[in-house]
């Protein structure tokens, strides 16, 4: 069976941000990888006329595509790869929160080598981010001594930490439903027994609202691990901010004790200095005439 750019159209148009939608895609691009040239031009062309939602979408199934796709080849990362410059500049008038969401599919090629540095260095500087390389030491240089003050509190990350009691898989109503859910519509035996058209009918009905409910549950499940994967790496950086200030305050201790061992050492010099000295309040209540420190000129030379 040949790639049908037409199907290919219409399977993006129908492309929401659901696990199942994406991956179903994706497998499905794989499998066509060589024409793979064809897919990306197709892609593009849907990327620049669809919404910032939908665009989010196309990128999230190239990311499926690119991933996925290397153990059978790089057919496609080399193809995204020339068409991504273009994509990403098109992202520098996205909104906050899904500048933030491609940022972590980038962190994410960065860390798995997906492209080189200095390639995701140029997509970040297309939509308006900078990326930093690691220091020698191992930490980002990006986390200065002031970030741990103004990037993530303590009463932030309690925050962030709290939305997790709430998510879509700790939800019992949802996986009540999901468990209860009419076991016929997946048993073909009985699908192919059926004579009736009502009934029929009726099956369709509940096919189209468990397909309904599954499509929905599946985006708030999708939704809620790119919210973990990055409180994920908002931790990571906030561990890295934290071991970054603690080694700063190491290095600067060690200066002050330092200096603290070398004002001991004059305040010992200078206290033996102090007990060499003449004990002056011995002879303040005496008269000159008393009590001569210094012989008079006329005693020298007499």
């Amino acid at each position: 069976m040949t790639f049908n750019k037409e199907n290919f159209e219409h399977r993006l148009k129908g492309l929401t941000r659901s696990q199942g939608s994406i991956e179903t895609l994706s497998l499905w691009m794989i499998h066509y990888r060589s024409s793979a040239q064809d897919a990306v031009d197709i892609w593009l062309q849907q990327f620049k006329s669809v919404n910032e939602t939908k665009k989010l979408n196309l990128l999230y199934l190239a990311n499926d595509v690119i991933q996925n796709g290397r153990k059978f080849g790089n057919e496609y990362i080399q193809k995204f790869k020339q068409v991504f410059p273009t994509v990403f500049k098109i992202c520098q008038n996205f909104n906050k929160n899904n500048k933030d969401n491609i940022n972590s599919v980038l962190q994410v090629w960065k860390e798995r080598k997906i492209f080189d540095l200095e390639f995701i260095k140029k997509l970040n500087s297309s939509f308006g981010r900078t990326v930093k390389e690691e220091s020698s030491n191992g930490f980002n240089n990006h986390y200065n001594g002031k970030d741990v003050n103004t990037h993530i509190t303590t009463d932030k990350f309690v925050e962030m930490l709290a939305q997790f009691k709430y998510t879509p898989s700790c939800d019992p109503t949802i996986r009540i439903k999901v468990s209860q859910l009419d076991k016929r519509i997946t048993d073909i035996s009985y699908i192919k027994n059926i004579k009736d058209i009502n009934e029929l009918k009726k099956l369709q009905e509940t096919l189209v609202e468990t397909t309904k409910l599954l499509a929905e549950y599946n985006s708030s499940l999708y939704d809620e691990c790119m919210t973990r994967s990055k409180f994920e790496n908002d931790v990571c950086n906030l561990v890295k901010q934290y071991k970054n200030k603690m080694k700063q305050n190491t290095s600067h201790l060690k200066i002050i004790e330092k200096r603290m061992e070398e004002l001991q050492k004059l305040r010992n010099h200078t206290k033996k200095y102090l007990t060499c000295l003449p004990d002056f309040s011995t002879i303040e209540n005496h008269t000159s005439s008393e009590y001569s420190i210094l012989p008079s000129v006329k005693d020298l030379f007499s």
